[in-house]
């Protein structure tokens, strides 16, 4: 997340002992602290959690801390001090990764794939992943803007017939290619668009990289998904928001 958001206009992204902060500040909300490392006592939690409150004074937007879920179980004690502080948890994303793809199970489907290369390229991509999470057409495609304009990242729309159907992108990080932005049309899912448009995107950042691991973050319900292209479940980060007061 620090890595995308330095390539966001406006966004503010810094890394301090044991927390990366990455404020967007922009529509829909993308603003997010995550634990760096793992939680060593109660007074290291608190002692971040001091500075998550500090820093996120500065967020427009609202926001969420992000914590690998084995750092939060492993001591009950962590989760009751998230609690106090008014910590609440909102969500669960797994962690995924894969380094060798598996086999295709069908037929590649007919699809058209074009590079995103212009904010115009980046507008329907944004589009078409905004409208698949419940937001609006139009809202925030800087938030995407990494895809288009980090070295090495690469994302791409799937054309059907000259509608576009589907999306994905790819960017190589310490661990390895991570798979993003990966959304369907509505009316178009069940026809293998998000699959291709998926291997697509791992393929042409895999080749023009070298990196061969695949990693990215999906929810529950997606993981099915992904494990049918070969990932296996890894860790998982739970999502907070603190409390209104």
């Amino acid at each position: 997340m620090l890595q995308r958001c330095r390539y966001i206009p406006g966004a503010e992204a810094s890394e301090s002992s044991g927390l990366v902060t990455a404020f967007t500040n922009v529509v829909p909300a993308s603003s997010y602290c995550f634990f760096s490392r793992a939680i060593d006592s109660v007074a290291d939690v608190k002692s971040r959690l001091d500075l998550v409150v500090e820093t996120s004074a500065r967020a427009r937007a609202s926001w969420s801390l992000g914590i690998v879920g084995d750092w939060v179980s492993a001591n009950p004690r962590f989760a009751k001090t998230l609690a106090a502080r008014g910590f609440e948890r909102r969500a669960v994303v797994y962690g995924m990764w894969s380094d060798e793809l598996a086999a295709r199970t069908h037929d590649t489907p007919r699809i058209e794939f074009r590079c995103v290369s212009n904010d115009d390229d980046l507008a329907l991509f944004a589009a078409i992943n905004n409208v698949a999470h419940g937001a609006n057409a139009n809202a925030g495609p800087a938030i995407y803007a990494h895809y288009l304009r980090a070295p090495h990242s690469n994302a791409w729309v799937g054309f059907a017939e000259d509608e576009p159907v589907s999306c994905a992108a790819a960017f190589p990080t310490a661990h390895g290619v991570y798979l993003g932005g990966v959304a369907t049309v509505a009316h178009q899912r069940g026809r293998g668009y998000g699959e291709a448009a998926s291997r697509h995107a791992l393929e042409h950042a895999m080749r023009d990289t070298g990196l061969r691991r695949g990693v990215l973050f999906a929810s529950r319900d997606r993981t099915s998904f992904y494990e049918r292209m070969g990932f296996a479940l890894g860790c998982s980060l739970w999502l907070y928001r603190q409390a209104a007061r």
